[in-house]
C-alpha cells in the first residue's frame, strides 16, 4: 500500500490555503444577488471550498478503506465536476443571448457526469484494491475528471488574459492577476500523476501561491465606474 496521504505537512498545508480562499471568494460573491453571474460563481466557489474540506476530513480523519475510497470516488466524479459546470454557467449568464440556456445547459452537464460517474464506480468495484500514490482510488480510473481541475485552470486564464487586453469587464490589472492565479491553479493540478515528492510537493506550492494570487485579485483591487454595463456586473 501506497504511503497516503504523502508529505502530509504539504497536503495539509496547500489545501487548507484552498479551502479558506475558495469560501472567503464564495461569501464575497454569493453576497452579490443582483448579478445572476456572481452567484454562479460563489457556487462553484463554495463547492471547490467544500471539497477541500472533505478531502481534508478524509486524509486526516480516517483510515484507508474502500469505504473512504468510494467517497473519495463520489467527490472527484461528482462534486468536483460542479465547480466547472457552474464556473461555465457564470459565463454563460454574462451573454443575455445565452443566458436562459443556464440550466439547459446544467441538466445536460450534469447527465454526462451521472453516466460516468455510474460507470466508473461500476469499474472500481470490480477491481482489486491498491490504494494510489496521491489519491485512495485508482488514477487511471478518474483521471479524466481529475484533469478537469488543469482544463478549466487554463481555460479560465486564457479569458481573464483575454479581457484584459481586449475587452473593458475587467480592469487590465485585476485580469492579469486573476489570469496568472488560474494558470497557477491550473499547473498544480499536475500533482495528480505525481509518482515522486518532486512533483507532488512543487506543484502544492504553486497550487498553494495560485489560491493566494486569486484572493489578491479577488480582494484587492478597488472598483471603477465605467459605462460598460458587463464592466458593472463584474468589477
Amino acid at each position: 500500500m501506497s504511503p497516503y496521504p504523502p508529505y502530509p505537512l504539504f497536503t495539509f498545508v496547500g489545501f487548507a490555503i484552498h479551502a479558506i480562499v475558495f469560501l472567503a471568494i464564495a461569501i464575497r460573491f454569493l453576497r452579490r444577488w443582483d448579478s445572476t453571474a456572481f452567484i454562479y460563481l460563489g457556487c462553484a466557489a463554495l463547492i471547490d471550498a467544500l471539497n477541500f474540506v472533505l478531502v481534508l476530513v478524509l486524509f486526516f480523519a480516517f483510515p484507508n478503506t474502500l469505504i473512504k475510497a468510494n467517497v473519495f470516488l463520489f467527490n472527484a466524479l461528482m462534486i468536483k465536476p460542479l465547480v466547472s459546470i457552474f464556473a461555465i454557467m457564470s459565463l454563460i449568464a454574462l451573454n443575455e443571448k445565452f443566458a436562459k440556456f443556464v440550466w439547459a445547459f446544467f441538466g445536460l452537464a450534469m447527465i454526462v457526469v451521472l453516466f460516468s460517474y455510474v460507470q466508473t464506480f461500476a469499474r472500481f468495484q470490480d477491481q482489486p484494491i491498491e490504494f494510489a500514490y496521491v489519491h485512495p482510488v485508482y488514477p487511471i480510473i478518474v483521471t479524466p475528471s481529475e484533469s478537469s481541475g488543469s482544463i478549466g485552470g487554463f481555460f479560465f486564464s486564457a479569458f481573464f488574459f483575454y479581457h484584459a487586453f481586449s475587452g473593458n469587464l475587467f480592469i487590465r490589472r485585476r485580469a492579469i492577476v486573476l489570469g496568472i492565479a488560474m494558470a497557477f491553479l491550473g499547473i498544480s493540478s499536475l500533482y495528480w500523476v505525481s509518482r515522486g515528492p518532486l512533483l507532488y510537493i512543487s506543484m502544492h506550492i504553486i497550487g498553494s501561491m495560485g489560491s493566494l494570487i486569486l484572493a489578491a485579485g479577488v480582494f484587492l483591487f478597488r472598483s471603477r465606474n465605467t459605462s460598460a454595463p458587463e464592466a458593472q456586473v463584474l468589477l
